[in-house]
């Protein structure tokens, strides 16, 4: 599903719970009011789309996809701006590591061919709009997500894979994405929630150098622009989180 999917998704699942309901009273958003704080589990299909304009170490690689298990805490605050049933609230998401470790190799034995790692963790601060009907929260929510990751592409070369012996493309970079997402929480007793929460995270695109043995560019004589290698990566989470409310 791409962000503009699921960006359409949420919005008119919103507005169709908003409409159902309507009659709801002002008690239902009040009830929803305050602070909480979350810890979750989640699974995520992480993917990373690699690139270089030489071919020296991507070879038009096919995007990679893993599916990772994570998990994470979140701290927010509700308000009920007015009478009614519409919830806005802020939340802070600390989503813990996404690693990936994908081999793509060319012969049996599986000594050749490129291998990619990347670690990712991922903090958002996040606008949420609800709709409260009873002991049931449907939501929206995005906004900025910073993260915080490290990528390695290597030229296998029987079987090496120290990037002091062989041609690899690594960083670590700090990164400003968005965060985009709904999901429906459910008050199940007293100051305790649960939820089912989808979140889709878009990051930019970040480049490594393409180095042989570790410190010599591997293109010949290209530009550092084109002897680099260009990552571009998303994440899709499921998440099932329980929460206290203060």
């Amino acid at each position: 599903m791409t962000l503009i999917k699921l960006k359409t998704s949420i919005a008119s699942a919103v507005a169709v719970l908003a409409l159902c309901g309507s009659g709801a009273s002002a008690q239902d958003a009040e009830a929803w009011k305050g602070g909480y704080a979350g810890i979750y589990v989640s699974g995520a299909l992480f993917s990373v789309e690699a690139s270089d304009f030489t071919d020296t170490i991507t070879n038009d690689a096919p995007p990679i996809s893993e599916l990772v298990a994570a998990g994470g805490l979140k701290l927010g605050y509700n308000f009920a701006p007015r009478q009614g049933n519409l919830v806005l609230g802020v939340e802070l998401d600390v989503n813990g590591s996404h690693t990936t470790s994908k081999l793509i190799a060319s012969n049996p034995s599986r000594t050749d061919g490129f291998k990619f790692d990347n670690d990712v963790v991922l903090t958002s601060l996040l606008g949420r709009v609800g709709v409260a009907n009873g002991d049931l929260l449907t939501y929206a929510v995005g906004g900025p997500v910073q993260a915080s990751g490290s990528y390695v592409m290597r030229d296998l070369n029987g079987g090496s894979e120290s990037c002091t012996t062989i041609i690899c493309a690594q960083t670590t970079e700090d990164m400003l994405g968005v965060a985009l997402g709904g999901g429906f929480e459910w008050a199940f007793k007293d100051n305790m929630t649960a939820r089912f929460e989808l979140m889709h995270y878009a990051l930019p695109t970040i480049a490594a150098p393409i180095l042989n043995n570790g410190t010599t560019p591997a293109c010949g004589g290209a530009t550092p622009a084109e002897c680099s290698a260009y990552f571009k990566s998303s994440s899709t989470d499921m998440k099932f989180v329980i929460s206290y409310q203060f």
